[in-house]
């Protein structure tokens, strides 16, 4: 005969025994102001935060698939990965790569590994998704996944002015109007013999081509359309640059709109990681490390008897 859980019916609701009483535990007194709900997570900073653990591993041509799961079983993120097929361009699941790290984050060992496995036509990277999966493949298949980002370009169009046509004074003219006894008329007192030759200011369209080229220079440059790329487009628009591109040029122009988890050097003044945070990986196909000794139990010391107290009239 099955046992059925003893069931508490109140008020309408269906409560265990153990579900009741953890509401009675956590149940604020009378008059006590409910505590705020926790804000959730970002889902793209809870994924970085998973690729930001660190990691010690040595890959000798290990198969690219197998490199990829490793790093997906290692950090809990979740990775969609671009393999070729026969009718799209993608990464090589039977590509070897070697790779050795020390005491890297997570997201550092996938980086190196998308550079060992790409070639000289297609460069890898990977790129963010607005539910926290990390898209990792060739510049070629993430340049599929564009949205537009409007960026204000307002306070970089600002022309401080630059006054080095400065006017001298003339004190022989100040000198003789106070010898005349101060009469009206005269000219001014200063004296402007040169022309601004400053010419006109650049133009709003001027001062954003200037940008433009910037970044289209910098960041990725073999990606932009203008170039011949099929990556990203850039236009000036009424003080702001409008820009269609894939995350991954998005984050290089002006940083990611999610969280950056940062890692200071272990040997600084940074507060110790939280146990799980740092692992010696094994790399996959390698053989398991011996598990080591347990340690002893550790023996209870007896403390010595003390001495018995002399009893009343006894010599000590």
């Amino acid at each position: 005969m099955n046992r059925v859980t003893p069931m508490l019916i109140l008020a309408g609701l269906v409560l265990t025994p153990a579900a009741s009483l953890a509401q009675a535990v956590g149940s604020p007194a009378p008059g006590t102001p409910a505590a705020a709900p926790a804000r959730p997570m970002d889902p793209r900073t809870a994924a970085m935060v998973k690729l930001n653990r660190a990691v010690t591993v040595d890959l000798n041509e290990a198969r690219l698939e197998d490199a990829l799961q490793f790093i997906k079983d290692f950090t809990g993120a979740e990775l969609d990965i671009l393999w070729s097929d026969t009718r799209t361009t993608g990464l090589d699941k039977e590509r070897l790569v070697t790779v050795s790290v020390r005491e890297v984050s997570a997201l550092r060992l996938l980086e190196r590994v998308l550079e060992k496995a790409q070639d000289d036509f297609d460069e890898n990277t990977w790129q963010m998704t607005p539910s926290g999966i990390i898209e990792v493949g060739p510049k070629s298949r993430l340049n599929r996944s564009k949205f537009l980002k409007i960026y204000d370009i307002q306070d970089l169009l600002f022309v401080i002015p630059d006054f080095t046509q400065v006017p001298e004074m003339d004190l022989d003219t100040v000198l003789n109007q106070g010898q005349g006894g101060g009469g009206g008329g005269g000219g001014g007192i200063f004296r402007d013999d040169e022309e601004d030759d400053r010419g006109p200011e650049p133009t709003d369209e001027e001062l954003a081509q200037k940008i433009i080229d910037l970044i289209v220079e910098n960041i990725e440059p073999e990606q932009w359309q203008d170039n011949g790329g099929e990556g990203g487009s850039i236009r000036f628009h009424n003080g702001t640059l409008l820009i269609r591109a894939p995350e991954y040029m998005h984050r290089q122009i002006n940083g990611p709109e999610y969280r950056m988890p940062s890692r200071r050097s272990r040997t600084g003044a940074a507060a110790p990681a939280p146990a799980g945070d740092t692992a010696t990986a094994r790399a996959p196909g390698e053989p398991a490390a011996p598990a080591a000794p347990a340690p002893a139990p550790a023996q209870a010391s007896t403390p010595a008897s003390a001495p018995a107290a002399p009893s009343p009239g006894q010599k000590s």
